[in-house]
């Protein structure tokens, strides 16, 4: 502990650096201040102060944080747990080579176990204010298989991945052969009539390639499903060139005729295959809600509706079914969007709420605070609520403060906000129109200075109650 410190009055001293054998287990020294829970001036090492009776500083401590991983079911070694103050910056660690899951492949980090919560790859960047846990997200692989489709001869490996898995077809085998037929490609029906399926959202299952008995590639009409898009239809595209594609749209499904289902040759490559990609627009929520209107109220629930992402919509009318008589409804409001305007593009959830007002309760003006500020160290405040309009500030005796030896008051000084009219320094008994919350802090006068003695003595800020606490310190 530092050395404690006497001086003659008005006296200057330099506040000290914190012992290295002074230490908290799991916390960092930050500074020193005057009251034990921080409420007191604050010093940092090295700050001067011109003392005018005895000071005792207490240590004060910030308490680190931890960022952990976890398995989350799978086993091997995890990445080390990162350390830090809170505010920390941390760059999310890779899975270690031996963290496994039988039948599972690592997909990513999260921070819920389930799932739920937000997802992070490795190299990714998060700041962070408290300890948190961020769980190994484990994927059942999908599987891409080739079928001879009654052909003889090997077929290629499968192709095994995430369901975000990107697939280059294999090249038929050179033993890979079928009486009386040639190879063509391969497909993922047995009859040749869907082309390979690749860029759906996740949640695939596995796709089977077999090799062709037909000439003829049709496009198909089903239309794949993945929560919270809409299938807009089928991208197919030369492998060669990317400029040769045609778009199969999804709101011509159902009216095609063969010929026009029919995938055209120029969109197969050198090595006589096509690629089909689908197509998707997220779907975001428009929900409807009200305010103003009491518990219980026959008004219909909160509406939700969906739609893709770049859908214009246009603001609902005025709501109806509620007691016109007794509210009045005020117009729609919401932090997402602009309800001035008549319509909205959709390009994310968006909440919509209507307001309403009682037509037999008159508006109540606002109420404000008034707080006083003793200037003092400790520091000692007051508190005047429910203020709205003209104001007459208190004087000591009426706020409680305690007047320093040797000083007087002399007025009242503008702490926050310092706009809306207030005047940066009052008299006690002026009069103040108050339009928000405002603080003012005592100006006191200085007598002349009396010749004593004065200490500075520092304490760890630790009790037994705390870990590490020792009382030789």
């Amino acid at each position: 502990m530092p050395e404690s410190v006497t001086v003659s009055d008005w006296g200057e001293i330099t506040v000290a650096e914190k012992p290295d054998d002074l230490e908290w287990d799991g916390h960092v020294f930050t500074f020193w201040n005057t009251q034990p829970d921080g409420s007191g001036k604050t010093y940092s090492p090295g700050d001067t102060e011109r003392l005018t009776g005895d000071l005792e500083l207490y240590a004060m401590w910030t308490e680190l944080i931890t960022v952990n991983y976890d398995l989350n079911g799978g086993e091997g070694s995890l990445p080390d747990p990162v350390v830090g103050l809170p505010w920390m910056e941390v760059t999310i660690a890779a899975p270690k080579p031996d963290m496994k899951r039988d039948g599972y492949v690592f997909r990513c980090w999260n921070s819920q176990p389930t799932g739920y919560g937000k997802n992070y790859d490795p190299g990714d960047m998060e700041t962070y204010v408290s300890s948190s846990t961020l769980y190994a997200m484990w994927e059942e692989p999908i599987t891409v298989q080739y079928s001879a489709n009654g052909g003889e001869g090997s077929v290629p490996e499968p192709h095994v991945g995430l369901s975000t898995l990107h697939v280059v077809v294999r090249p038929k085998p050179d033993d890979l052969r079928k009486k009386g037929c040639y190879f063509y490609s391969w497909n993922s029906q047995e009859k040749g009539r869907v082309p390979a399926v690749t860029g759906m959202p996740s949640n695939r299952s596995d796709i089977s390639l077999d090799a062709l008995r037909t000439g003829e590639v049709y496009i198909s009409e089903t239309k794949p499903q993945a929560d919270g898009f809409t299938f807009n239809g089928w991208l197919i595209t030369n492998g060669d060139d990317d400029s040769v594609s045609k778009m199969y749209n999804a709101d011509d499904f159902g009216s095609m005729t063969d010929a026009e289902r029919r995938v055209n040759e120029a969109l197969f490559n050198s090595s006589r295959t096509a690629t089909a990609v689908a197509q998707w627009t997220a779907n975001y929520t428009v929900t409807y809600n009200v305010s103003g209107i009491p518990s219980g109220f026959d008004y219909p629930a909160a509406q939700t509706d969906s739609y893709p992402e770049g859908t214009v919509v246009p603001i609902k009318d005025k709501p109806t079914g509620f007691d016109e008589d007794a509210y009045e409804f005020i117009g729609w409001n919401s932090e997402d969007i602009d309800t001035a305007q008549s319509s909205f593009t959709v390009n994310g959830n968006i909440v919509i709420t209507g307001e309403f007002r009682s037509k037999t309760v008159p508006p109540q003006p606002e109420k404000y605070t008034v707080t006083y500020l003793s200037g003092n160290d400790p520091q000692e405040e007051y508190t005047d609520a429910d203020i709205s309009g003209s104001y007459t500030l208190l004087g000591i005796s009426d706020v409680g403060f305690t007047t320093p030896d040797g000083k007087t008051f002399d007025k009242w000084a503008l702490v926050t906000p310092d706009g809306n009219g207030y005047p940066a320094a009052a008299d006690a008994g002026d009069s103040i129109e108050v339009v928000s919350n405002v603080t003012y802090e005592a100006q006191w006068n200085s007598s002349t200075p009396v010749n004593t003695t004065a200490t500075i003595s520092y304490t760890s800020g630790l009790t037994e109650d705390f870990p590490g606490y020792n009382e030789s310190c």
